[in-house]
């Protein structure tokens, strides 16, 4: 049996002529051979993975390049095909569980990032421009200047850390002057 510190670590798979390359090997068992390898009393397609891997016409390495033997890793990826199983199974029963107003509604979570604090200022554009006019001798012969707000020292980048003015309204109805909506007519044109 596989000890469980290769079994985190990069894996490759050689099928054919094609190489594959997976972040762990639990994830190269059930994405080159999918959730249903050995479903049941299927030894067919155990066998058929028990005959390539002899042939050489599958190889699976591990992240240093050595061949796992297929008695090692048969074993493995049917337990790894039938974990991923049950989770999809699991998650698939909560969804379908679900009754209106009765708890939380699977399959939707809550954003929990805090990126709304400080202003994105997007000024790189505006000061290439001021230091474009800057170098430009054609410009600073004929008195050309970038005024000193638009400068490029005097211009705010990400790294300012300037502070949101509606930190705490950042909702739709602070963005609305008016309670109601003004009606435009649309313009239809008449035959």
């Amino acid at each position: 049996m596989l000890q469980k510190e290769i079994t985190l670590l990069p894996a490759t798979i050689k099928i054919g002529g094609r190489f594959l390359a997976f972040d762990n090997l639990s994830d190269l068992a059930v994405s080159a051979l999918g959730t249903n390898f050995g479903y049941g009393e299927c030894t067919g397609e155990i066998n058929r993975l028990r005959r390539n891997m002899e042939d050489g016409y599958i190889v699976v390495s591990d992240y240093l390049g050595i061949s796992i033997r297929e008695h090692d890793f048969i074993p493995f990826a049917l337990d790894a095909c039938r974990k991923e199983r049950q989770r999809r199974l699991a998650r698939r029963l909560r969804r379908e569980n679900y009754t209106f107003r009765r708890g939380p509604v699977p399959g939707i979570r809550c954003s929990r990032g805090g990126g709304g604090m400080f202003r994105h200022p997007r000024t790189l554009n505006e000061m290439r421009n001021a230091v474009a006019c800057d170098s430009d001798s054609e410009l600073r012969d004929l008195g050309v200047r970038v005024r000193g707000r638009r400068k490029k020292a005097a211009l705010p980048t990400l790294w300012h850390d300037l502070w949101r003015n509606d930190i705490d309204n950042k909702n739709w109805k602070y963005q609305r002057r008016t309670q109601y909506r003004v009606a435009v007519p649309s313009a239809k044109r008449m035959p």
